[in-house]
């Protein structure tokens, strides 16, 4: 019932964004147009395409505005795209809604306008959008998106990282790790009592500067790693797992990988992380258990700098 009344929203939408003089438009407030865009559903007739239903980040490179974003860019409902932040610029709504244009000469670019910023984007057969340097809100942002289709989700562990938290400047930028369909399922007595489909981190996204980078070694699944804190194969001896991996089930949330490797800009970044929800709150922990560290943040290194890794938001596990 739930999307048959989302479906009847977006038809409506779909009215008001082509007819400012439509009476529905005065019904849906922009935050009523940003969910429907966002709950939105991948349409079959598109999995094979380079159009589609997308979702990502969109970030500004000062760390002060990021949330998630959902772009459609089929004629089917209209081009939309759509922001929800959870870091919001002072001043700024929490939400926002683009409206999109085809070109005329060439139907792979679609140009988005809002009131707070523009831009474009040309389809591929990549899967993945990236639209770098453009302005929002009179600061220098940055979005990734990712293509959705029938039971293939998009995933966001969205945090930054420092070398100060105390102090801004210096090391620091945003750090994201997304998911975007890779699973790996894990054989009953390795995770869990049973079989266990596992989300992998298909990439990892950071900003540096004025710089954003897309990891280059692809799926996160090379780099196996103990977690003693919580998983033991024996009493007193760690689990192994093979690789970096989200984990959600009702009331359980996770996303763990310690001693990871990543490549940004041919340069190799080392992580550790560890982040649960349980219980109503958010814990991190780290590799040897009950230090300091685990009291709010994991480790991060990259291009000759050390720092603190913290995540932000687990979005749509």
């Amino acid at each position: 019932m739930k999307k048959l009344l989302y479906a009847a929203a977006l038809i409506v939408l779909a009215g008001c964004t082509s007819d400012n003089t439509n009476e529905s438009e005065q019904v849906l407030t922009t935050a009523d147009k940003v969910a429907i865009v966002m709950e939105m559903e991948p349409d079959p007739a598109f999995d094979t395409s380079n159009s589609g239903l997308f979702k990502g980040i969109i970030a500004s490179y000062d760390l002060k505005t990021k949330g998630t974003l959902a772009i459609n860019t089929t004629e089917k409902g209209g081009y939309l795209a759509a922001a929800k932040f959870h870091k919001v610029t002072d001043g700024m709504e929490s939400v926002v809604l683009f409206e999109g244009n085809q070109d005329i000469s060439d139907p792979d670019r679609i140009y988005f306008t809002s009131e707070r910023g523009s831009f474009e984007v040309l389809l591929n057969d990549e899967k993945r959008l990236v639209v770098e340097h453009f302005e929002f809100d009179e600061t220098d942002t940055y979005l990734v998106a990712y293509k959705r289709s029938r039971g293939t989700d998009v995933s966001l562990a969205m945090g930054t990282f420092d070398n100060d938290y105390a102090t801004p400047g210096g090391f620091e930028g945003n750090w994201d790790a997304i998911h975007r369909g890779s699973i790996y399922t894990s054989p009953a007595g390795e995770h869990s009592t049973f079989t266990t489909n596992l989300l992998m981190i298909d990439e990892i996204v950071i900003s540096q500067g004025g710089n954003m980078y897309i990891n280059q070694d692809g799926v996160q699944n090379d780099d196996p790693f103990d977690e003693p804190c919580f998983y033991e194969a024996s009493p007193g001896v760690p689990e192994n797992f093979p690789h970096v991996w989200f984990y959600d089930t009702s009331g359980y949330r996770e996303f763990i990988g310690y001693n990871q490797t990543t490549t940004f800009a041919s340069r190799v970044a080392t992580w550790s992380l560890a982040y649960y929800f349980f219980g109503g709150e958010f814990i991190y922990d780290t590799p040897t258990c009950g230090t300091p560290a685990a009291s709010g943040f994991g480790t991060f290194s990259w291009d000759g700098n050390n720092g603190q890794l913290r995540v932000d938001t687990l979005a749509d596990l």
